[in-house]
């Protein structure tokens, strides 16, 4: 199996809410997102719910590619105003929030949680889907947490129906070594690497 397509589906409540699930397999092309009514052929990698309103409120993700990361809770930060406008999802592995709780940026700022206590963060622009930083904080790397924030950030782009991500040539060693940990179905969205960028 080469490709992921997206399942969508009624979420069982709240009334009007609805779950995007990504599935690996060649039922349908690579990318393409089909309406379910019932269970897809096989387990989704990837399971995103939305509220009513068509908000991300949670992304489940299998073991597999998890990577043996810890519990993990996001905050979406759009940077409309960045030139071009990005997306942020930032990481904390605080018991503050269940795993894999996505909230925005109004809600953390009434939280008691110090920004500074994030453990890694994902920027991307939504235009193109290319991947522009992932950072994961020196203290929380080989957990896993990269790897995990990455395929979190594949189920959010895929619950808005944005362009999937790809990671262009210009590449960390750290990031080059992450990558040689990608599933199969995602490397032929890496450009070879051609430019060695500096530590972050």
């Amino acid at each position: 199996m080469s490709g992921l397509w997206w399942g969508r589906r009624p979420a069982a409540s709240p009334p009007g809410a609805h779950e995007v699930l990504v599935v690996p397999g060649d039922e349908h092309p690579d990318g393409t997102l089909v309406d379910l009514d019932g269970e897809p052929p096989r387990p989704p990698v990837i399971t995103a719910q939305l509220d009513p309103a068509g908000r991300v409120t949670r992304i489940a993700i299998a073991t597999e590619l998890a990577g043996g990361a810890p519990p993990l809770w996001y905050v979406e930060v759009p940077e409309t105003a960045a030139d071009p406008p990005a997306m942020v999802l930032i990481a904390y592995a605080s018991a503050d929030l269940a795993d894999g709780t996505v909230i925005d940026n109004p809600t953390f700022t009434a939280m008691p949680v110090r920004s500074d206590a994030q453990v890694a963060a994902i920027r991307w622009w939504p235009a193109n889907g290319q991947i522009h930083q992932l950072y994961v904080g020196p203290e929380h790397r080989r957990r896993g947490i990269g790897r995990k924030l990455f395929a979190v950030a594949g189920g959010y782009v895929a619950a808005r129906g944005w362009p999937r991500l790809w990671v262009s040539g210009e590449r960390t060693d750290l990031g080059e070594a992450a990558l040689g940990h990608a599933p199969d179905y995602f490397t032929h969205r890496v450009t070879q690497r051609h430019t060695h960028s500096p530590p972050m």
